[in-house]
């Protein structure tokens, strides 16, 4: 078993990025957005969940019962604030299945797990927590920025070993 270090982690995420950019634009514009702001997949995909605040603010309507997400438009890529404002959903033609296989594919090390869970699509969550705590962040204000209304799932995000098996 090899515990993954944060560097790596962050490393591993960069290298999917430019192994979604290789293949598919929109997959990498995606795998960007999820890098970039550490959402879930499905409040990605799930276009409704968006919403425009004025011209440099974005809020997202969070899943499970968590507090909403507010995005200056900097963190956002210009395809997801284009789709937005013009009301057309830009991720609709792959499946979370469908994106579940490709990041199996890109990603460098596809196994990695937390427990007994393997991280696949909250591996980018992972990491942006771990890159906040990095920067200085205390645990409240990640816990804020992602919008868990219970600091647990933070400190799992932050603190959880994760490992290679």
């Amino acid at each position: 078993m090899h515990v993954v270090t944060n560097a790596e982690l962050n490393l591993w995420c960069l290298q999917s990025l430019e192994n979604f950019h290789i293949f598919d634009l929109t997959l990498y514009d995606f795998a960007l957005n999820l890098y970039n702001t550490g959402v879930r997949v499905m409040e990605l995909k799930e276009f409704e969940r968006w919403s425009k605040i004025n011209e440099s603010t974005y809020k997202l309507d969070t899943e499970k019962g968590s507090d909403d997400r507010i995005f200056d438009v900097s963190k956002l890529t210009e395809t997801l604030i284009n789709a937005i404002n013009s009301g057309i959903p830009c991720y609709n033609h792959f499946s979370y299945s469908q994106f579940i296989f490709y990041w199996n594919r890109f990603f460098p090390e596809s196994l990695i797990r937390i427990g007994n869970w393997q991280l696949a699509s909250h591996t980018y969550r992972y990491n942006k927590a771990r890159l906040l705590h990095d920067s200085g962040w205390t645990d409240e204000q990640i816990r804020i920025y992602f919008g868990e209304i219970e600091i647990k799932n933070v400190l799992t995000y932050i603190y959880g070993v994760i490992y290679l098996p």
